[in-house]
């Protein structure tokens, strides 16, 4: 797009799998696409994989159970908006792991969020958003403090309500 008029460009293709048989959960960043990819086959495993927006076709980091056990089992991603950190659910927690573009892996933090709860980040990025679902007619949003540094979650308040199914975090200005 041009940002003086608008005016869009020529269509651009930048990312494509030709895997029709699984389905896949793709992320946009500003550089990286971020690919979770669940084969509908229940004896394959799935991979996390990390291409820049420019795909050639090559992922820059293909994480599968020998680089971390949760890039096998994870149901769901979420990225930071630095794109720094991808959060990955498991089963009962969500792990935070930093995208190591220099070592070509995606590696633990050793922080996580119990349960495995929809995420939504500020705008800065410096706080997540947990929100789960009670199944009660209740929601419950946990808020962390996220150090983009070190990957670090630090619990803040919690609030419960009304079930809720999305969330659009904003800044007041």
């Amino acid at each position: 797009m041009d940002p003086n008029t608008g005016a869009l460009g020529p269509d651009t293709q930048i990312f494509y799998w030709s895997d029709w048989t699984s389905s896949d959960q793709v992320l946009l960043t500003s550089n990286l696409i971020i690919d979770l990819s669940r084969p509908d086959s229940l004896q394959q495993y799935q991979t996390v994989k990390v291409f820049r927006q420019a795909n050639n076709g090559t992922p820059l980091i293909n994480c599968t159970a020998t680089m971390l056990a949760a890039c096998n089992t994870t149901g769901n991603i979420a990225v930071d908006p630095s794109g720094q950190y991808v959060f990955l659910t498991p089963s009962n927690a969500t792990q935070v792991a930093r995208i190591d573009l220099t070592n070509k892996q995606i590696v633990d933090t050793g922080n996580s969020i119990a349960g495995t709860p929809q995420l939504f980040f500020s705008q800065d990025g410096r706080l997540v958003y947990a929100l789960t679902d009670n199944y009660n007619g209740t929601s419950t949003i946990q808020v962390y403090r996220f150090d983009k540094q070190t990957g670090a979650l630090t619990a803040g308040n919690q609030i419960s309500l009304s079930t809720v199914y999305g969330l659009t975090p904003a800044q007041r200005r």
